[in-house]
């Protein structure tokens, strides 16, 4: 009878272990899918003079070109400084005419932009 416990308990774990890898790969499959929307979306500047800067500044990003099937998929849009420094940040979803909105930062001071997952 104990062996018939053991091999239950054995069975269960292993159940246990295998499902738990399913749902690593799943999850894995998920997260490249979203890598790859968001490396495939190309970005657009939006800019206009600000008196108070005394020059341009960046207001916003607009998102296009990504695959067909990533419509609806969450992003990060940040803002860069020289230093990789995040300057301005704005969360939305994938969309056909979406734009990232941001206070006026100095574009003298942009040097660039960046999409993740969100």
């Amino acid at each position: 009878m104990r062996w018939a416990f053991s091999l239950i308990t054995i069975a269960a774990a292993g159940f246990a272990a295998s499902a738990q890898a399913a749902e690593h790969t799943r999850s894995a499959a998920e997260l490249s899918e979203a890598v790859g929307c968001a490396g495939a979306t190309r970005l657009g500047y939006e800019v206009q003079y600000d008196e108070e800067i005394g020059g341009f500044g960046v207001t916003g990003a607009a998102l296009e070109g990504f695959p067909p099937g990533c419509a609806g998929r969450a992003v990060v849009v940040r803002l860069l400084g020289p230093e990789g420094e995040t300057l301005a940040v704005q969360h939305l979803e994938l969309a056909d005419g979406a734009t990232a909105s941001f206070a006026s930062v100095d574009a003298r001071v942009v040097t660039g932009l960046e999409v993740r997952p969100g």
